[in-house]
């Protein structure tokens, strides 16, 4: 798997707590509920390559968070991981969140179906939001509740499809050729198991 594709997965036990102890979450925002973000949560997930039979598995778990001026930043970490990796750092502004590395708006909030943004460095991407606020089901994991944003990338070969789960984070990524309108994914990244607070 590249590091541009580990990066863009870039992503069950559910833990309830009280509101009083949500509010003393770092980073915890109600703002942005397709993506919940706190030190400690955990997103497993499978990962299917077409034509192969093999299936591995990836965890992203949330190691750290800092708060800063303009809000909290999370560290997020693969596992396994390799030599090369580096973690995936998020932050939640007011307009959604935000891969820092970048400073690319990864999923806008509110989202509205159809609606389309685009960032230039590094590279150019387009995100375009295929639909929101309908039902999705991703192996175990149902919700009624999700939005599938798709992300085009200059750099990269392919187009990823991006499906959150409200209250839940990303639960299945998509990977197509680029220029192709197939309806099959090359390969698939989905959710098995999490560890999130559950509003």
């Amino acid at each position: 798997m590249t590091r541009n594709m580990r990066l863009a997965i870039c992503l069950f036990l559910v833990v309830g707590v009280s509101s009083n102890a949500r509010s003393q979450v770092v980073g915890y925002s109600a703002s942005v509920p397709y993506y919940p973000l706190a030190k400690g949560y955990s997103w497993k997930y499978e990962v299917h390559v077409s034509g192969k039979s093999k299936i591995s598995t990836v965890e992203w778990r949330v190691t750290g968070a800092d708060k800063t001026k303009d809000g909290a930043v999370f560290q997020v970490w693969q596992f396994p991981s390799q030599s090369d990796d580096e973690a995936m750092s998020l932050h939640i502004s007011k307009q959604g969140i935000v891969e820092t590395s970048t400073g690319t708006l990864i999923l806008k909030y509110p989202t509205t179906a159809g609606e389309s943004w685009a960032t230039t460095k590094p590279t150019h991407r387009v995100f375009r939001v295929i639909s929101s606020g309908k039902p999705c089901h991703v192996g175990v994991i149902e919700s009624d509740d999700c939005v599938v944003v798709e992300d085009q990338q200059d750099a990269l070969k392919f187009r990823t499809v991006t499906t959150y789960a409200k209250g839940i984070g990303p639960v299945l990524y998509a990977y197509y050729k680029k220029g192709t309108a197939g309806s099959t994914p090359i390969q698939t990244v989905e959710l098995v198991s999490y560890h999130v607070d559950s509003k």
